[in-house]
């Protein structure tokens, strides 16, 4: 599913059903990685549908999980990716 445009919406379908449904604490370890992997992908690939459905993750991840925690933990993954 990364690596196809074709199959971007169903990938972001999945994801945002995961963070709605399964517990924070079960999430935990993978958020980084998953953040990480879409940042590459809209590095290379740079479509509208894309950062679309990337910001309706980000609304979805932010606002099912403990919120302000999220938001905190999603500016420092994006903030670690950013070279110094």
């Amino acid at each position: 599913l990364v690596n196809s445009r074709v199959h971007d919406l169903q990938g972001f379908n999945l994801l945002n059903t995961l963070f709605q449904s399964v517990s924070w604490t079960n999430l935990g370890p993978y958020v980084n990685g998953v953040i990480q992997v879409i940042m590459r992908r809209l590095q290379s690939t740079k479509s509208p549908r894309l950062a679309i459905n990337f910001l309706i993750f980000i609304c979805i991840f932010i606002v099912t999980h403990r919120p302000h925690q999220a938001a905190l933990l999603l500016v420092r993954t994006i903030e670690s990716l950013q070279p110094k």
